[in-house]
Protein backbone atom coordinates (compact mmCIF):
# COMPACT_ATOMS: atom_id res chain seq x y z
CA UNK A 1 0.00 0.00 0.00
CA UNK A 2 1.20 3.46 -0.85
CA UNK A 3 0.04 6.12 1.56
CA UNK A 4 0.89 9.77 1.97
CA UNK A 5 -0.24 12.21 4.62
CA UNK A 6 -0.63 15.95 4.16
CA UNK A 7 -0.99 18.52 6.95
CA UNK A 8 -0.94 15.86 9.70
CA UNK A 9 -1.49 17.11 13.27
CA UNK A 10 1.09 16.81 16.02
CA UNK A 11 0.65 15.40 19.51
CA UNK A 12 0.83 18.13 22.13
CA UNK A 13 1.92 21.71 21.49
CA UNK A 14 1.95 22.79 17.83
CA UNK A 15 5.69 23.54 17.66
CA UNK A 16 7.08 21.12 20.25
CA UNK A 17 4.63 18.26 19.79
CA UNK A 18 5.57 14.79 18.63
CA UNK A 19 4.66 13.80 15.08
CA UNK A 20 1.53 11.69 14.73
CA UNK A 21 2.82 10.20 11.44
CA UNK A 22 4.35 6.98 12.86
CA UNK A 23 1.05 6.10 14.56
CA UNK A 24 -0.95 7.03 11.44
CA UNK A 25 1.26 4.90 9.17
CA UNK A 26 0.97 1.94 11.52
CA UNK A 27 -2.80 2.41 11.74
CA UNK A 28 -3.15 2.63 7.95
CA UNK A 29 -1.26 -0.62 7.46
CA UNK A 30 -3.13 -2.43 10.25
CA UNK A 31 -6.59 -1.20 9.15
CA UNK A 32 -5.87 -2.13 5.50
CA UNK A 33 -4.63 -5.66 6.21
CA UNK A 34 -7.39 -6.24 8.79
CA UNK A 35 -10.12 -5.20 6.33
CA UNK A 36 -8.75 -6.28 2.96
CA UNK A 37 -5.99 -8.81 3.58
CA UNK A 38 -2.39 -8.58 2.37
CA UNK A 39 -2.97 -9.04 -1.35
CA UNK A 40 -5.60 -6.36 -1.93
CA UNK A 41 -4.10 -3.88 0.52
CA UNK A 42 -0.77 -3.97 -1.37
CA UNK A 43 -2.55 -2.60 -4.46
CA UNK A 44 -4.20 0.38 -2.74
CA UNK A 45 -2.96 3.99 -2.90
CA UNK A 46 -4.29 6.47 -0.36
CA UNK A 47 -3.72 10.17 0.12
CA UNK A 48 -4.81 11.38 3.57
CA UNK A 49 -5.41 15.12 3.88
CA UNK A 50 -5.99 16.72 7.25
CA UNK A 51 -8.42 19.61 6.93
CA UNK A 52 -8.76 22.48 9.41
CA UNK A 53 -12.31 22.98 10.70
CA UNK A 54 -13.72 19.97 8.82
CA UNK A 55 -15.82 18.90 11.82
CA UNK A 56 -17.21 22.38 12.43
CA UNK A 57 -17.99 23.09 8.78
CA UNK A 58 -19.48 19.75 7.73
CA UNK A 59 -20.31 18.09 11.07
CA UNK A 60 -18.26 15.06 10.07
CA UNK A 61 -14.88 13.75 11.05
CA UNK A 62 -13.86 12.63 7.58
CA UNK A 63 -14.75 11.39 4.14
CA UNK A 64 -13.45 8.99 1.51
CA UNK A 65 -13.35 9.63 -2.23
CA UNK A 66 -12.32 7.20 -4.96
CA UNK A 67 -10.00 8.79 -7.52
CA UNK A 68 -9.71 6.34 -10.42
CA UNK A 69 -12.10 3.62 -11.65
CA UNK A 70 -15.59 3.78 -10.15
CA UNK A 71 -16.13 0.02 -10.47
CA UNK A 72 -13.24 -1.23 -8.28
CA UNK A 73 -11.02 1.73 -7.53
CA UNK A 74 -7.52 1.43 -6.12
CA UNK A 75 -6.72 5.12 -5.55
CA UNK A 76 -8.42 7.06 -2.78
CA UNK A 77 -8.34 10.36 -0.96
CA UNK A 78 -9.36 10.41 2.68
CA UNK A 79 -9.98 13.74 4.39
CA UNK A 80 -9.83 13.84 8.19
CA UNK A 81 -10.50 16.65 10.63
CA UNK A 82 -7.23 18.13 11.81
CA UNK A 83 -8.84 19.67 14.90
CA UNK A 84 -10.01 16.29 16.26
CA UNK A 85 -8.49 14.48 19.24
CA UNK A 86 -6.08 11.60 18.57
CA UNK A 87 -8.80 9.10 19.49
CA UNK A 88 -11.22 10.80 17.08
CA UNK A 89 -8.60 10.88 14.31
CA UNK A 90 -7.86 7.16 14.65
CA UNK A 91 -11.56 6.27 14.95
CA UNK A 92 -12.51 8.43 11.95
CA UNK A 93 -9.58 6.94 10.02
CA UNK A 94 -10.89 3.43 10.79
CA UNK A 95 -14.36 4.49 9.56
CA UNK A 96 -12.97 5.84 6.28
CA UNK A 97 -10.79 2.75 5.77
CA UNK A 98 -13.98 0.65 5.92
CA UNK A 99 -15.22 2.74 2.99
CA UNK A 100 -11.92 2.11 1.15
CA UNK A 101 -12.52 -1.62 1.62
CA UNK A 102 -16.12 -1.31 0.40
CA UNK A 103 -15.08 0.47 -2.81
CA UNK A 104 -11.99 -1.68 -3.44
CA UNK A 105 -13.92 -4.93 -3.09
CA UNK A 106 -16.79 -3.67 -5.25
CA UNK A 107 -19.32 -3.87 -2.41
CA UNK A 108 -20.43 -0.33 -3.20
CA UNK A 109 -20.52 1.17 -6.69
CA UNK A 110 -21.71 4.45 -8.12
CA UNK A 111 -24.52 4.20 -10.63
CA UNK A 112 -23.50 6.70 -13.25
CA UNK A 113 -27.02 7.35 -14.59
CA UNK A 114 -28.03 9.33 -11.50
CA UNK A 115 -26.03 11.24 -8.87
CA UNK A 116 -28.01 9.86 -5.93
CA UNK A 117 -27.87 6.19 -6.94
CA UNK A 118 -25.40 3.62 -5.63
CA UNK A 119 -25.32 -0.14 -5.70
CA UNK A 120 -24.69 -1.90 -2.42
CA UNK A 121 -23.83 -5.56 -2.93
CA UNK A 122 -25.82 -5.55 -6.19
CA UNK A 123 -28.91 -3.74 -4.87
CA UNK A 124 -29.65 -0.21 -6.09
CA UNK A 125 -29.91 2.36 -3.28
CA UNK A 126 -31.23 5.91 -3.74
CA UNK A 127 -29.35 8.06 -1.21
CA UNK A 128 -31.98 10.81 -1.50
CA UNK A 129 -34.64 8.48 -0.12
CA UNK A 130 -32.70 6.97 2.80
CA UNK A 131 -31.46 8.67 5.95
CA UNK A 132 -27.66 8.79 6.27
CA UNK A 133 -27.77 6.57 9.38
CA UNK A 134 -29.73 3.89 7.48
CA UNK A 135 -27.35 3.64 4.50
CA UNK A 136 -25.93 0.09 4.61
CA UNK A 137 -22.33 1.20 4.00
CA UNK A 138 -22.56 3.70 6.86
CA UNK A 139 -24.08 1.09 9.16
CA UNK A 140 -21.04 -1.12 8.52
CA UNK A 141 -18.51 1.73 8.86
CA UNK A 142 -20.03 3.11 12.08
CA UNK A 143 -20.41 -0.41 13.45
CA UNK A 144 -16.74 -1.26 12.92
CA UNK A 145 -14.91 2.02 13.65
CA UNK A 146 -14.70 1.84 17.45
CA UNK A 147 -13.81 -1.84 17.59
CA UNK A 148 -11.10 -1.39 14.96
CA UNK A 149 -9.71 1.60 16.85
CA UNK A 150 -9.57 -0.38 20.12
CA UNK A 151 -8.03 -3.44 18.45
CA UNK A 152 -5.43 -1.27 16.73
CA UNK A 153 -4.50 0.37 20.06
CA UNK A 154 -4.13 -3.09 21.59
CA UNK A 155 -1.97 -4.23 18.64
CA UNK A 156 0.19 -1.07 18.74
CA UNK A 157 0.54 -1.11 22.53
CA UNK A 158 -1.16 2.25 22.87
CA UNK A 159 -2.60 2.51 26.36
CA UNK A 160 -3.15 6.26 26.59
CA UNK A 161 -3.80 8.79 23.85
Amino acid sequence: MKICFRNAPRIGEPLTGQSLLPILRKAAEWYAVFLMGNRLSKNINIRVNFIDDLQRESNEGGNCIWEDDYIRPREFTIELAKDATIEEVLTNFAHEMVHVKQWARGEIKDVMKAHSLCKWKGVEVNTDEINYWDLPWEIEAHGREKGMYLRFCEYAGITEV
